[in-house]
């Protein structure tokens, strides 16, 4: 092996002439060098050799090479080779001109203008890191360069955390040991200065502290040492930035803090959701980088929203639905104007008894925040609502109108049509058109609708909202939010509730009336998805979604339903990058991802999550990473919630775990006979499980109907190791083979459809 104080300037390494040192650190040196096959300045990074013999440091810069080698963003460092020079591992890549933010911020602090010029870029280049599975780790001023030219590179993925759905095998998976730290103590996450498990939220924290710096012109966590800087990491909060740098924008100080968030759960889901809130504030302030290249351009110049449920200030039960079905149909209105980003009523449903709208307004990404006031008044209500700009911290205009209860659509279109007016937002023709189609004809219709959407939050109330819907229906027969709602709830009763089997088909029919009254209904289009999957065209449902999405990219609900359909298509990458773009316009987007995950075997990243399919699968993937205590805790809490989705498969986790298995396979099948319509992913996931505690022939035949019925996730069948038991079966290798030409027939529709372009990702 070749010395460290072997000078390797002046060397050829194949067609590369080393040059000069340009610099060193701990893992080893990079050198100036040409390629002169193609005659252009490269990078040249030659591992130590004290890193060469430490397999665990000679893994991660094997991960460094292809994980960086398989990006592709302006943003990111271009990998062109890696070899070995006697003994002594090294990458190439694009040589940069120009100086690391390190340099630059030995100069003093950045405007806001020219950090959001560098932070931008930064968060954009991480998203693409962020879609493809890949969290950085060690991001720090050291690892950004700056070009002249003002264009920013992330270099050094060193540190990479490669999640196990990206690696090619599991020497490729970087594992963080309990009580270690990896990266940079100034700019580590509280997660990673405990030594604890990482995901893109760490990545954020970094960028936070690195954007903070870059405003303050110092960093937000200091100390004599560097135990006390993990100190102030964990328990203390950073100075307020307008102390250090009074100039800070108000909104862009918002954002920070939330990147700065101690608790994951708090901060920004990825970095394509920190950039849109960067993007969205540049865009306000006007301030935004010319050079930023957003994860998607069109959402950057749109106003951010959110219709907060209204406080009740004397309770009615034959108004008191109001609270939070108002402001849900206001969010429904302007849902389809391509110009307003409307926070989901889920999201607003978080806000519901806080009256701070700063807190409101950064942790929902949100530039204007609509509240208010319900109050029953004999036969009467009184809404008192404003609107508040975030970004000034000035009320726009507030306003109490009165209302009949006949009359409560003209009281929602009346403050639907205000905010689009006060805002100033433009209407394109068709948004024009979608304010005016969904007009209830009925008022009567209008409020047992709002009933009715109330009661079907709750799966015990669903039957007593079918009967609402229907009356709904009867009073006005044009109303497609209602047609979209009626074939929601019988969905939900065919597939969860011991159901008729014919309730498909009716949600089928009722949604079909839906879409012809109103072709643009995103939630119709959802919906459309789910139930084509039941029907096993999910490949069809995907290239819709992918053309309409193209088209009007700004609905949450539609790249919600693309992280379904990919999914089942076994288009695992595109489904990850769904969820990425359907988080980015709504943070609490219920976009069903667990289950990729689950899929995936990232029990990590499952932990925690909150939704419907925590019934089975969080406490599922708490037994699967040997926390069988916690697993419990949750199944207890779960079985006293009235109207679980999923009860059956939550008591086979429980029994699996207390080693009952006739138990466990009993409740199994019980969730198949559950469903009077068992949708594809559900046979297999009945199968899968069956398979995994080895009931063979028992999971066989419902493998066998999964991928007969639509299921083609191939890449799923091939690699899981849940089904390694199955595999040598002849059944079982044909059911391969047909899911593999279900596979690569929807893998060519999403490239044809324009699925790479929209997503960032390739269907492989």
């Amino acid at each position: 092996m070749v010395s460290d104080t072997d000078d390797p300037v002046g060397r050829v390494i194949g067609s590369y002439r080393i040059d000069a040192l340009i610099g060193a650190g701990g893992m080893g040196e990079v050198y100036k060098a040409l390629d002169t096959k193609l005659d252009r300045p490269v990078a040249l990074k030659l591992l130590s050799t004290d890193t060469a013999r430490d397999p665990d440091r000679l893994r991660r810069f094997h991960a460094e090479a292809r994980a960086a080698s398989s990006l592709n963003h302006p943003h990111i460092l271009v990998i062109h080779d890696f070899g070995d020079l006697d003994g002594r591992p090294f990458i190439v890549s694009e040589f940069v001109e120009g100086e690391t933010l390190r340099d630059r911020l030995s100069r003093g602090p950045l405007a806001p203008a020219d950090t959001l010029h560098v932070a931008t870029q930064l968060t954009a280049a991480l998203g693409a890191a962020h879609v493809r599975g890949i969290v950085h780790r060690d991001i720090k001023p050291e690892n950004v360069m700056l070009r002249p030219d003002g264009y920013v590179k992330v270099l050094d993925f060193g540190l990479v955390k490669l999640m196990p759905s990206h690696a090619v095998s599991d020497a490729d998976v970087t594992r963080t040991e309990p009580g270690r730290m990896l990266g940079t103590p100034r700019y580590m996450s509280p997660e990673q200065a405990r030594g604890l498990e990482t995901d893109p939220r760490s990545d954020v924290w970094s960028t936070g502290v690195l954007i903070y710096e870059m405003l303050a012109g110092r960093p937000p966590f200091v100390g004599p040492s560097t135990a006390d800087v993990v100190a102030a990491i964990l328990h203390t909060d950073p100075t307020p930035l307008d102390v250090h740098a009074p100039q800070v924008p108000e909104a862009l100080a918002r954002i920070v803090a939330t990147a700065l968030a101690k608790d994951p759960s708090r901060r920004y889901a990825s970095a394509v959701e920190f950039h849109d809130a960067l993007e969205g504030a540049g865009s306000r302030l006007e301030i935004r980088s010319a050079h930023s290249t957003p994860v998607d351009r069109r959402q950057a110049d749109r106003v951010r929203i959110i219709a907060l449920p209204l406080r009740i200030l004397t309770p009615h039960p034959d108004s008191d639905f109001l609270a939070f079905s108002l402001p849900d149909a206001i969010t429904a209105s302007l849902a389809g104007i391509e110009s307003v980003i409307v926070r989901s009523s889920v999201t607003a449903a978080r806000f519901a008894n806080t009256l701070e709208i700063e807190r409101v307004a950064a942790e929902a990404a949100v530039d204007f925040v609509l509240s208010g006031t319900l109050l029953r008044a004999g036969d009467r209500v009184r809404v008192t609502a404003q609107l508040v700009d975030a970004n000034r911290g000035a009320v726009i205009w507030s306003r109490s109108s009165d209302a009949s209860l006949a009359d409560v659509f003209a009281l929602q279109d009346d403050l639907a049509m205000t905010i689009v007016e006060s805002l100033s937002v433009p209407l394109t023709g068709r948004d024009r058109a979608q304010l005016q189609r969904d007009v209830p004809a009925s008022t009567r219709g209008y409020e047992y609708y709002l009933r009715a959407n109330e009661l079907s939050r709750e799966p015990k109330h669903w039957r007593l909202a079918l009967d609402m819907y229907l009356q709904a229906i009867e009073e006005d027969r044009r109303f497609a939010p209602a047609w979209a709602r009626l074939a929601r709830v019988y969905r939900l009763l065919a597939k969860y509730q011991h159901g008729d089997s014919a309730n498909l088909a009716r949600a089928e029919e009722a949604l079909q009336r839906a879409l012809d009254l109103n072709p643009d209904l995103p939630f119709a289009h959802h919906l459309y998805a789910q139930i084509d999957i039941d029907r096993g065209r999910a490949d069809e449902a995907m290239v819709r979604l992918i053309a309409r999405a193209s088209d009007r990219g700004v609905s949450a609900d539609i790249f919600a339903a693309l992280v379904h359909t990919c999914r089942v298509c076994g288009l695992m990458d595109a489904s990850l990058a769904a969820n990425a773009r359907a988080r980015g316009i709504d943070r609490d987007a219920d976009t069903g991802v667990i289950h990729t995950l689950w899929l995936l075997h990232r029990y990590d990243d499952i932990v925690g999550y909150t939704g419907e399919a925590v019934a089975y699968v969080v406490p599922a993937a708490l037994a699967e990473l040997g926390r069988t205590d916690d697993a419990k805790r949750l199944i207890a809490t779960l079985e006293s919630r009235t109207g679980n989705r999923v009860p059956h498969l939550a008591a086979a986790v429980l029994a699996f775990i207390e080693g009952r298995h006739e138990d466990g396979v009993r409740a199994l099948l019980a969730q198949m006979e559950a469903a009077a319509v068992p949708d594809p992913e559900l046979l297999f996931y009945v199968g899968r499980h069956l398979a995994h505690v080895g009931e063979f022939d028992r999971a066989m035949p419902l493998i066998q109907q999964a991928v007969d019925g639509g299921y083609g996730s191939y890449p799923i069948l091939a690699q899981d190791r849940w089904l390694d038991g199955l595999r040598p079966r002849s059944e079982f290798r044909g059911a391969l083979a047909a899911a593999k030409v279900r596979w690569e027939r929807a893998a060519a529709a999403f490239v044809r459809a324009g699925g790479p372009q929209l997503l960032g990702v390739s269907p492989g």
